[in-house]
């Protein structure tokens, strides 16, 4: 259970902070965007390259003093496959680390789409076309009640 998996890594980092990654490219170092746009251009491929560079260096700053990352899904997707491969990216590499992955995605719909967003995010739960390697540890959700 995830639950489980938490608290061995906050005994283990002697820490409960999450590390939110909401890559916003407006306050990333100029070095790095500029980086990104010589060798992509101002592209969804730049902007991913530039995500991938600055989360690797975040996650190598906070390895083994965290438990977790959270990255905010959506700066991702706004950047199309090119950010959602390095969302995936950003997840293998905190996974290579041993940090726990929170996918703040706030997904929560009706029950067939909530269960193709679980199948997008869960190991396990992936069909035959889906990459196997491809997961989480946990999503967080937003309900609206009315």
């Amino acid at each position: 259970m995830f639950s489980d998996k938490y608290i061995e890594k906050v005994i283990a980092t002697h820490s409960h902070l999450c590390v939110g990654l909401d890559p916003i490219l407006d306050k990333y170092p100029t070095y790095l965007l500029q980086e990104a746009a010589k060798k992509y251009g101002k592209t969804p491929k730049g902007a991913a390259y530039a995500i991938l560079t600055f989360n690797k260096l975040v996650i190598d700053l906070i390895d083994g003093k965290v438990p977790a990352i959270k990255p905010q899904l959506a700066y991702f997707e706004k950047y199309g496959a090119d950010g959602l491969q390095a969302f995936w990216d950003t997840v293998d590499y905190a996974h290579e680390k041993g940090l726990l992955v929170i996918a703040d995605a706030k997904r929560g719909d009706i029950g067939t789409t909530s269960e193709a967003y679980a199948k997008a995010f869960f190991k396990g739960s992936c069909d035959e076309w889906m990459e196997k390697s491809c997961y989480v540890d946990a999503v967080n959700c937003k309900s609206f009640l009315r």
